[in-house]
């Protein structure tokens, strides 16, 4: 699990700096099926509920973490102890060891501290930052802003339903911005949790010269973030 936190956690850093989900995991190289898949299922969950996470972290740090690599592995600690069944003691354990591992053994304890902190008061602390948009709904808050212009008092029920409060539903993305399975993998990069895309009147746009058929399977081929 050590190891597994650690890649997640220099994933989820390189998709915040630009890169997408896809790319990010290919860039840690060789892994094992059962590795990969682990890596997959953490950096994608964390950067899902980021908001939370990192609302969290604020919560119980005494002041803002001046390395980006303890903070990573933080928030996906964090996402394990609030939306897997994996032990906690072998999350914090684990995210102890993953820290020193990174070379910053001086922040083991403020690792094991925050986690553990967190345990001891994690319905109160969820209760607290769920009062806050952006750790409520992990999305950005221009995103947030927009929403509510748009839907108004419907907008909490439609921000809920994007967030990954039910696990049915499927977030998708469609409309004229999207022509090329390369726009689409643009938007994945912007928002790498979408489930899919519908083609819809866009595949009255494609070139006559490519095939229905052969533009349906660019657009297949675009890897997702997440396997449903």
């Amino acid at each position: 699990m050590e190891h597994a936190q650690r890649v997640a956690a220099k994933t989820v850093r390189r998709v915040l700096a630009g890169s997408t989900l896809p790319v990010a995991l290919a860039a840690s190289g060789g892994l094992a099926e059962d590795d990969r898949a682990l890596i997959q299922e953490l950096s994608y969950g964390t950067l899902r509920f980021l908001g939370q996470v990192r609302a969290i972290v604020r919560e119980l740090a005494d002041r803002p973490l001046a390395d980006a690599s303890v903070e990573a592995l933080l928030w996906v600690a964090l996402y394990q102890l609030i939306h897997t069944r994996a032990p906690q003691h072998a999350v914090v354990n684990a995210a102890v060891q993953a820290t020193e591992r990174v070379k910053k053994s001086s922040a083991r304890g403020l690792t094991n501290a925050i986690l553990r902190n967190f345990l001891r008061c994690r319905d109160a602390l969820l209760a607290t930052i769920d009062k806050d948009d952006e750790a409520r709904f992990s999305y950005p808050r221009w995103w947030i802003d927009r929403v509510r212009g748009e839907y108004a008092e419907r907008a909490a029920a439609v921000l809920d339903a994007l967030a990954g409060k039910y696990a049915d539903r499927i977030v998708t993305c469609h409309g004229g911005a999207i022509e090329t399975p390369e726009d689409f993998a643009g938007f994945l990069k912007v928002e790498p949790r979408l489930d899919g895309y519908v083609g819809g009147s866009s595949a009255e746009r494609f070139p006559i010269e490519v095939s229905v058929t052969a533009a349906a399977r660019a657009f297949k081929a675009v890897k997702l973030a997440k396997v449903r």
